[in-house]
């Protein structure tokens, strides 16, 4: 029951040949990014009185120091990702209304991989004689 130098060299032929074509592959399905696109926010002001955003944030993300005035957009990138998913994420504006006091809001938006997203202030303050600032 002999081997012969035959078969052991084709048996070793075929090993190594596998052995190459699955390291092959490992290596590059390492090295194959997600196939997320990067997202973006873009922040409208189309408030009434201009008073400027001065901070947006949502998870994994704050942008700020900031000045978006009335009539004014600036488009963030989000290219760390959504940490917390796409859906349902909340986005919190800051708005200045004096030189020491600054509002809040906040709403939910779905996001979409690769997309943009937009979020516009809108409104007057209630004092002004309108139902308030809100995020649309």
């Amino acid at each position: 029951m002999g081997v012969s130098l035959i078969q052991l060299n084709s048996k070793d032929f075929w090993l190594t040949v596998f052995f190459t074509l699955g390291l092959t592959l490992f290596i590059s399905a390492c090295g194959i990014s997600s196939d997320s696109e990067v997202s973006s926010l873009r922040v409208v002001n189309l408030s009434d009185n201009g008073l400027p955003i001065v901070k947006v944030s949502l998870v994994n993300y704050e942008f700020a120091p900031i000045e978006i005035g009335g009539g004014e957009s600036q488009t963030f990138t989000l290219d760390d990702g959504m940490q917390g998913g796409f859906s349902n994420v909340n986005v919190t504006f800051t708005v200045n209304i004096s030189l020491w006091h600054t509002l809040t809001y906040s709403t939910k938006k779905d996001f979409r991989d690769g997309d943009m997203t937009i979020i516009t202030l809108k409104g007057c303050r209630s004092g002004e004689g309108c139902d308030g600032l809100y995020l649309e």
